[in-house]
């Protein structure tokens, strides 16, 4: 089974977020596509649901890795001069992404919690469900959110 580790680190404050690691996509050279859009994107995309092992901190608790998942590989990308505007470039950007996700609750022991803090805190987390070829979007942050 393959398998990655991704470091997953979690911020005081009652929001806290995920970076996501972003996964280059594969950018095609126009001149092989010659305008076959979509024979071009379905025959390289290699996009899917991939097991991580995600290591969740918090200032304070023990480390605890977690079984997750992510969305890992590659999809069709181009920019070519435009068919029927020859001064004009189309463009098309496509990266692996989540279709749809789940939740989970993770506890953490923090040993080091100041008095009258708890020495758990539930955390709850979000993983990819299905992954799938998308328009690329800039940077988003996934929220993760704890309570104590």
């Amino acid at each position: 089974m393959f398998m990655r580790i991704l470091r997953l680190v979690i911020y005081a404050g009652k929001t806290i977020s995920i970076v996501l690691v972003i996964i280059g996509s594969m950018c095609m050279d126009p001149r092989f596509t010659r305008n076959s859009k979509v024979h071009a994107a379905s025959s390289t995309d290699e996009c899917q649901v991939t097991p991580v092992i995600h290591v969740l901190q918090y200032p304070g608790c023990v480390p605890k890795p977690i079984p997750s998942f992510a969305c890992i590989g590659k999809c069709a990308s181009y920019i070519q001069v435009s068919g029927s505007k020859i001064w004009q470039m189309e463009r098309s950007c496509m990266c692996c992404q989540e279709s749809g996700e789940r939740e989970a609750s993770v506890s953490l022991f923090c040993p080091k919690a100041k008095p009258g803090e708890r020495k758990f805190i539930k955390v709850t987390t979000k993983a990819p469900l299905e992954c799938m070829c998308r328009p690329c979007t800039g940077w988003r942050k996934v929220p993760l959110y704890h309570k104590r």
